[in-house]
């Protein structure tokens, strides 16, 4: 069965390779079309995130470091040049070598080559940098560090819930998940309630799904970007919410998630609410102040 599932991979990602080329083509005329950027850091997107979940680590980690250089190109702090194409096309050259000769290690040479020359171009020519995706994150922050701190972070309540085949593709959720915690505070909320009986239970079936509450400020394009690749195979729901500056949002939206999922009655929820002692009343409890120092 992982035999099928390394080959299905293998096809879609010469398919992804296929559209890579001819958007990079299309690029080199119209070096200013977000949405060819786009297209170009979702199929890069996609060969990671699939390659890292049927075991090409080296697809993963090398497509990693060449879709970080698109994601600064994505947020206007690089600009693209015909130097970043070519490099950019050996770089989908390199990952079609992994791909169809795994155990060719000339691709290492050519891999290290082309992040060396990535390097140079994301940091003015300085190729000192020992880590690729170090250099373009920072050079990222710094770029966006005026709109984080007018805009901050934003919360965003996330439903994920797979389609019962996604085993069956050979896709493991988990790393997605993983992915979102990534990018901020993330509290999981795991479903198990369509789980049927134990003699019923089909072992390449997906009976979960998720509630996520992630507080990020890579905003939304990144939460996004996490489930690119399983677009097809869940529904995906992403939805802003605001902070509750009480101190009890976290607590209100649990309590959301199970009232809309019928674990518990809305009445319950407020009325545990109603019965929380104020904070400042637990911290005197609890000894860390006094009560002179909460008043």
């Amino acid at each position: 069965m992982q035999e099928k599932h390394v080959d299905t991979y293998r096809e879609e990602a010469h398919e992804l390779l296929s559209e890579l080329e001819s958007s990079l083509l299309e690029l080199e005329g119209s070096p200013g079309d977000i949405e060819l950027v786009g297209r170009i850091f979702r199929a890069m997107h996609t060969i990671k995130g699939s390659g890292a979940m049927f075991g090409f680590d080296e697809i993963a980690a090398f497509t990693h470091e060449v879709e970080t250089v698109f994601d600064n190109v994505r947020h206007g702090t690089l600009q693209v040049t015909r130097d970043l194409i070519d490099l950019t096309l050996k770089a989908r050259d390199c990952i079609r070598l992994m791909l169809d000769e795994p155990d060719n290690k000339s691709s290492e040479e050519m891999a290290a080559a082309i992040l060396s020359s990535l390097r140079a171009l994301v940091s003015g020519g300085d190729e000192s940098d020992t880590h690729l995706l170090e250099t373009a994150e920072a050079i990222r922050e710094e770029s966006c560090a005026p709109a984080a701190a007018e805009g901050g972070s934003q919360t965003y309540r996330i439903r994920f819930t797979p389609a019962r085949h996604l085993f069956r593709t050979g896709t493991n959720p988990l790393p997605l998940l993983n992915e979102l915690r990534s990018l901020g505070e993330c509290s999981v909320t795991t479903y198990f309630g369509a789980i049927p009986p134990l003699e019923a239970i089909d072992p390449e079936s997906c009976y979960a799904k998720w509630d996520v509450i992630l507080t990020t400020s890579q905003g939304l394009n990144a939460v996004k970007d996490v489930f690119i690749f399983v677009e097809n195979d869940a529904e995906v729901s992403i939805e802003a919410i605001d902070e509750n500056p009480s101190g009890e949002g976290d607590v209100k939206r649990l309590g959301e998630i199970l009232v809309d999922r019928g674990d518990v009655d809305r009445q319950d929820v407020e009325r545990v609410l109603q019965d929380r002692k104020p904070i400042g009343e637990l911290l005197v409890e609890s000894g860390v102040t006094t009560s002179a120092n909460v008043i």
